[in-house]
């Protein structure tokens, strides 16, 4: 897709008998006024939203392939840097974890760099499944 234009609506040709021509055809207006009718709907509900969960943030998708692990939970009780016996993982462990060891952890077991790193790669996802892109 070409912006908003799929590539099968653009027509664009070159040379003709000899003579250089340009010419560049679009079909399908209708149909890319719509993809932005409905790209601008899903902004404006995005705007409207105050909040978005690690689980929508690190969805299984965004976990296998980033990672060796099917869900962020999952990933971080297997980090060892949450207290021993841990079965679930809660807002509190989580915020506990020093942001220099999980830096490291994230680093080698990741594609990432760091927690910023990967936070900024989910939330980049993330706006781009929502809207489609």
């Amino acid at each position: 897709m070409i912006g908003f234009l799929k590539k099968e609506m653009l027509s664009i040709r070159g040379f003709e008998n000899g003579e250089t021509m340009f010419e560049i055809k679009i079909d399908g207006i209708k149909e890319a006024q719509d993809n932005l009718r409905k790209m601008e709907k899903k902004i404006k509900e995005l705007e409207g939203k105050k909040t978005i969960t690690l689980d929508e943030l690190f969805n299984r998708d965004f976990m296998k392939h980033y990672t060796d692990y099917d869900n962020f939970d999952d990933f971080v009780l297997e980090s060892k840097l949450i207290p021993e016996g841990t079965k679930s993982l809660t807002q509190d462990i989580f915020e506990a974890i020093p942001d220099n060891d999980f830096d490291k952890y994230i680093a080698k077991t990741t594609k990432f760099k760091s927690w910023e790193h990967m936070k900024q790669v989910a939330v980049d996802e993330y706006y781009k499944n929502q809207l489609d892109l």
